[in-house]
């Protein structure tokens, strides 16, 4: 039976807010969506919920992965550091982070933290390549990919864990996946899909 992982809509609890960007959690069971107690952060259309300051829709489906939910980071502005997920048995999990940092941060050094959080809580067993979506190159400028070690709910498979990060004028746009690694152009179409999305709705200037 394929291992359960579960989508890091749990990652309130592991560090999901401004002051650690932080990777999923290990493979577990999946996690209810959380009530949206803020109809001004998320909007709800048929579609999923859309995310009031960016536009962002998270869909309820994607590139075969099931919606898990929404949430709101608590202690920041309202709406400004926000996550959704999804997540398919045999897929993989992926977790869209929408964060608007009160402080000055580059997309390099968001990466690095990401992959420091990565390596702490995950400890990779090396670097591995990006998956793409096609030949036109990387998704963002900013991404890293790592190979996971082997575990015994991993039933034998092989999985990879990775990061992506892009900055529209001012919010971070950061998706976080794992998946076994022959799903890898399929997580490729979601991240795709998310950016090429974000990048038609999320404002360029100061909102």
């Amino acid at each position: 039976m394929k291992p359960i992982i579960v989508s890091a809509i749990a990652a309130l609890t592991l560090g999901a807010c401004q002051t650690a960007p932080s990777p999923p959690a290990a493979p577990e069971p999946p996690v209810a969506s959380a009530p949206v107690a803020d109809p001004s952060v998320w909007q709800q259309t048929r579609g999923g919920p859309r995310h009031a300051k960016t536009g962002v829709l998270c869909p309820l489906t994607l590139a075969g992965l099931r919606f898990d939910g929404e949430l709101e980071v608590p202690g920041v502005p309202a709406g400004d550091d926000v996550l959704c997920g999804w997540s398919n048995d045999d897929i993989g999990t992926l977790t869209l982070y929408l964060t608007r940092f009160e402080d000055a941060v580059t997309p390099e050094g968001h990466l690095g933290r990401a992959v420091q959080g990565i390596s702490k809580m995950r400890s990779p067993v090396g670097e591995v390549g990006v998956p793409r979506a096609g030949d036109d190159g990387p998704i963002t400028p900013y991404a890293a990919a790592f190979e996971l070690p082997p575990a015994p709910e991993l039933e034998g498979e092989t999985y990879h864990t990775a990061v992506w990060i892009e900055v529209i004028g001012e919010w971070h746009i950061k998706v976080r996946s794992s998946y076994p690694t022959q799903n890898a152009p399929d997580i490729a179409r979601a991240i795709d899909q998310i950016y090429s999305s974000a990048r038609l709705s999320v404002p360029a200037g100061t909102t």
